[in-house]
């Protein structure tokens, strides 16, 4: 059964026990959301009916999860229970440890997408008594503490789906370009599978959609939405119409006001062309994305993941948005280095960028009111934290948790991002629009999630060379161009960013 939520009066003990190991208070996790400081949990806010185990409480460092919280005093958990707790916790990518609190001691455990880590049963009990308890916390967020069985990569969580990734790009756009398909190409189709599978885990999109995503019976499988030509065309044409025409875009000419029946027709030509320029290898590998090594048939695409980590242990409902950008940089050294050396393509951590993003508008009198611009986004690291932060800056200020409107309002008139890199801009808008789904308490039926206008010319600008033989001249300005319009003078309160 799933951890009962803790009430006032238990979390004033839960925080008693935790100053005693050097915590700062507690973060409740719970519904109906009723602080800012949740913002950051939103996917570990138990859904209505759930039987998932998540936790009750997060203590943090710099905004950074540092311990979740399981009360035992009134409540046992299965040993089943608490590795899958480890790992779903694991997909947050955030180095934390699950704590279970048992009045005098805390019992810790790593966490870890490597199931067979976890299964060896490891664990750490701290007691309030012990000379260590009031250093605990500060060793565990500085990292001189650790539990034995935590995962040791810096970013453990996009290593696994790089590897998925850029094998896909590898086999389909080439290491250096050389491929049957060009790596924007890649990069629309791939993402778009990408995007389908977080609708997945997040119980957005389910079976009973299916005859209006691309004409599966109900009974028929999701994640068979990119097996074929005609499939994948007809889930572009949904996935533009029920969110956004600029969604990482896949044919040039399409736009907002094009036919459905226009729409359906080019998706098709652009899909069959690269199922004949792949010999078909482009729909396994987007297949895979949504099903994992195990589900793809053998003589096709076996892709598999470093250690004991299955594809379908990665739950998007959990990874960080962030993880987006990375995965841009990586594509972006791999199917063209010239350009990605060229236009400074670099990424930003997110501790780092939160850390900047936060400080930029702390010393702003009405934060929740700012207008913010990266003069160079890339995949939109930056403007996606910000994105987060003004949320919560107008749930500070309004006492309430932003609707859908109030989401609109900051995307489309607080944030602007500029870049030169047409394949940055797409990442950026994509992890933009995922963002707004992570904020938005509705998520049924996906129509209610769609965003009024393309970010494109609205949100985010491209201010690079208008062909690839201008980009070989030299070094584009972009922001810092006289192109850009004098409009944007004088029109922002902060400016953040990782400049090339």
């Amino acid at each position: 059964m799933p951890a009962i939520a803790l009430n006032d009066e238990e979390v004033k003990r839960l925080n008693a026990l935790a100053r005693r190991f050097g915590c700062p208070d507690v973060i409740p996790l719970r519904r109906p959301t009723s602080i800012p400081a949740q913002i950051q949990y939103l996917d570990l806010l138990p859904p209505g009916g759930s039987e998932i185990l998540l936790p009750q409480a997060v203590t943090e460092f710099q905004g950074r999860a540092v311990l979740y919280f399981l009360d035992a005093a009134a409540q046992s958990y299965s040993p089943q229970q608490i590795h899958d707790l480890q790992q779903l916790l694991a997909n947050r990518g955030d180095h934390a440890v699950l704590a279970i609190a048992r009045p005098g001691d805390l019992t810790m455990y790593p966490l870890n997408l490597d199931r067979s880590q976890l299964l060896s049963g490891r664990w750490e009990t701290v007691t309030a008594t012990s000379s260590e308890a009031p250093y605990l916390f500060q060793g565990l967020a500085c990292g001189t503490k650790r539990i034995e069985g935590s995962m040791e990569k810096a970013d453990p969580v996009f290593v696994e789906i790089r590897r998925l990734m850029l094998q896909a790009s590898e086999a389909l756009a080439g290491s250096a370009g050389e491929g049957p398909l060009d790596g924007l190409t890649v990069l629309s189709m791939t993402g778009r599978s990408l995007f389908f599978r977080f609708l997945i885990d997040r119980n957005i999109v389910r079976r009973e959609d299916l005859p209006e995503i691309c004409s599966i019976t109900k009974d028929g499988d999701l994640r068979d939405v990119f097996s074929n030509a005609e499939r994948a065309a007809l889930t572009s044409v949904w996935l533009d119409e029920t969110f956004n025409g600029d969604l990482l875009p896949l044919v040039e000419g399409i736009t907002n006001a094009t036919p459905g029946r226009e729409r359906k027709r080019l998706y098709q030509s652009a899909y069959r062309d690269a199922g004949e320029k792949t010999s078909g290898d482009v729909f396994n590998h987007l297949e895979a994305i949504l099903k994992g090594y195990a589900a793809v048939s053998p003589g096709h695409v076996q892709l598999t993941l470093a250690g004991a980590v299955d594809w379908d242990d990665l739950n998007f409902r959990h990874i960080p948005v962030g993880i987006l950008s990375q995965v841009y940089e990586s594509f972006s050294h791999q199917w063209d280095s010239d350009a990605a050396r060229t236009e400074s393509v670099h990424y930003t951590p997110k501790n780092i960028a939160k850390l900047l993003v936060d400080q930029a508008l702390a010393g702003l009198d009405e934060p929740h009111r700012a207008r913010v611009l990266d003069p160079a986004c890339g995949a939109g690291v930056f403007l996606v934290l910000a994105f987060r932060e003004l949320v919560r800056r107008r749930w500070e200020h309004e006492g309430k948790r932003p609707g859908t409107s109030t989401i609109h309002q900051v995307l489309y008139k607080q944030l602007c991002g500029f870049d030169i890199s047409e394949s940055a801009l797409r990442l950026a808008a994509l992890s933009l629009y995922i963002t707004a789904i992570e904020l938005n308490e509705i998520i049924r039926p996906p129509s209610a999630l769609h965003v009024p206008e393309a970010l494109q010319n609205r949100t985010l600008f491209n201010h690079g060379p208008a062909s690839a033989a201008e980009r070989k001249k030299g070094f584009a300005l972009g922001s810092l161009s006289d192109e850009v319009s004098k409009g944007f003078e004088g029109a922002f309160d902060a400016v953040v960013g990782n400049p090339p």
